[in-house]
This record gives C-alpha cells, sequence and structure tokens, in this order.
C-alpha cells in the first residue's frame, strides 16, 4: 500500500472535531505517516544519481549526512 493509499484508507486529511474519542488516535497516525514519508524522502535521495545532485545543488556529502538521521529527526 503506497502512503498516499495509507493516508486516503484512514482518512488523516480530515480536520479532528474537537471532543472527539477518536482524535488522539488520529493524531497518532498522522505523526506515523509523517515519520514513514520522511524516511521514503531520505530513501529517494539515497538513490540519485551524481548528476542529479549535482543539478539540485546537493553534494554527496551533504545526502550521507542527511541519510544518516534517523527516521524521526527533522
Amino acid at each position: 500500500m503506497t502512503d498516499t493509499a495509507l493516508r486516503d484508507a484512514a482518512n488523516l486529511e480530515q480536520p479532528e472535531r474537537p471532543g472527539s474519542a477518536f482524535a488522539p488516535f488520529l493524531r497518532c497516525c498522522r505523526c506515523i505517516v509523517s515519520l514513514y514519508e520522511r524516511w521514503l524522502q531520505r530513501q529517494d535521495l539515497a538513490e540519485l544519481e551524481d548528476h542529479l545532485l549535482r543539478d539540485i545543488g546537493i553534494s554527496p556529502h551533504e545526502v550521507a549526512r542527511e541519510c544518516a538521521k534517523p527516521f524521526w529527526r527533522r
């Protein structure tokens, strides 16, 4: 299941209603989805070739530093 399908399936884009019993659960789900998306972005960045990194102005050293971060760190 893709991350967008996961988000759609959980209906996480809908604003939570005040006083909803599911509000803490939805916040937790949003956090998990956000962490997963960050991990996916770093995986994609790690796979870029050097010439593409030069095109976007990022050095391989910067990529290595970013990809070495744990998924919970921004």
